[in-house]
């Protein structure tokens, strides 16, 4: 363990050789109203990504995934709802894999609220390596819907469809005061339902749109969580909670380590993945470089500021044995106040978390 900052320093500040990851926010517009979502937190009109910078941000990361002999070259279709536009990520996914070389491997990925159309799903259902849905819970146990169980309902019955079409999935459920008290009840419907990797995400993790403090019990909110990994772990489904997954470790917050790169529809390209539609001056501080008409640009003045965003560099995080699987929580919905801004009860449970975990995997090893 002595080693752990020497090799976290080591792999931690080179580009991934192995996978890049290129996010295409292709779109604002959605069809549902989440109050947590950082996307539409400001109003504004629906802005679309043309094609011109989907198929220039294709053609510049296809190229650096050549020069830097990347295996992976990952395109993640995120929004808003990027199901708006399935003639535009069937367009793009074809268009992406004649740019691409003999030696790397295209892995499509969609991020989705679940409200899309089956008809037109059916066009991209085959190219999918992945999709996660969001899911908060059922009825009035969420956040998303307000109550409303017919939203509710068809999100559901499209994550059925996901799985009876064998498409390889994850959920993402949202925690928040409406659902933490539940989530037993959630995971036991989807493990009934079929499904195997469900990622917790703490609200407060979602960007500048909620405002206030999170209301959440954590220590409750721990031990359920706790339990539920380890009584589900043996069934041989995974369950992560943010922050608290021991087998990624990093110093890097979320995606702000680079390969990892976000574009807006206006072709900004962005370390994290949930500031591309914010205009403020903390949002602009993960700006890393432009697409253009005329190509891709980096700046790696810029790339070497984001990479300023790790414990080594948090305050009060320096001791703490669990800050290489937490890595400081998110820094974008901290607006830059780092460590103040963390609930001290959120660190208790992530570390209590992460050292049950730790102590299972030692005895049964």
């Amino acid at each position: 363990m002595k080693n752990v900052p020497d090799f976290i320093r080591n792999k931690g500040f080179v580009f991934d050789k192995e996978k890049i990851r290129l996010r295409l926010n292709i779109t604002t517009g959605c069809n549902l109203e989440c109050r947590y979502c950082s996307v539409r937190a400001d109003s504004g009109p629906v802005t679309d990504m043309p094609e011109v910078i989907a198929k220039n941000a294709i053609d510049g990361f296809c190229k650096f995934a050549e020069e830097t002999g990347a295996k992976f070259l990952e395109i993640v279709y995120s929004g808003g709802e990027p199901t708006l536009r399935t003639p535009f990520i069937e367009k793009t996914i074809a268009y992406a894999r004649s740019r691409l070389g003999a030696k790397t491997e295209l892995i499509p990925r969609l991020l989705t609220n679940g409200l899309f159309s089956r008809k037109k799903f059916t066009r991209i259902i085959g190219d999918m390596k992945e999709v996660q849905v969001s899911w908060d819970g059922f009825g009035d146990k969420n956040l998303r819907y307000g109550g409303n169980a017919q939203i509710a309902r068809r999100v559901w019955g499209n994550i059925g469809f996901l799985l009876e079409n064998n498409v390889p999935m994850s959920v993402l459920v949202v925690v928040s005061e409406s659902n933490s008290g539940h989530l037993r009840e959630i995971v036991d419907e989807m493990y009934t339902y079929g499904v195997k990797h469900i990622f917790l995400s703490l609200k407060e993790n979602l960007g500048r749109a909620l405002g206030g403090k999170s209301t959440v019990d954590y220590a409750a909110l721990g031990k359920a969580y706790f339990e539920l990994w380890k009584d589900y772990r043996a069934k041989g489904m995974d369950i992560n909670l943010t922050g608290t997954d021991i087998h990624s470790v990093s110093p890097f917050p979320c995606s702000v380590p680079i390969p990892n790169y976000s574009v807006s529809p206006d072709g900004t390209i962005s370390a994290c993945t949930i500031s591309f539609n914010d205009k403020s001056a903390f949002a602009k501080s993960f700006e890393i470089g432009m697409v253009t008409d005329r190509g891709v640009t980096i700046r790696d003045e810029s790339v070497e500021s984001v990479r300023q965003f790790h414990v080594l560099n948090m305050p009060g995080c320096a001791t703490c044995f669990a800050k290489w699987h937490c890595r400081g929580g998110c820094v974008y919905s901290k607006n830059g106040d780092w460590f103040s801004s963390f609930p001290v009860d959120r660190c208790a449970m992530i570390r209590d978390i992460i050292a049950h975990k730790l102590h299972t995997i030692i005895t049964e090893q």
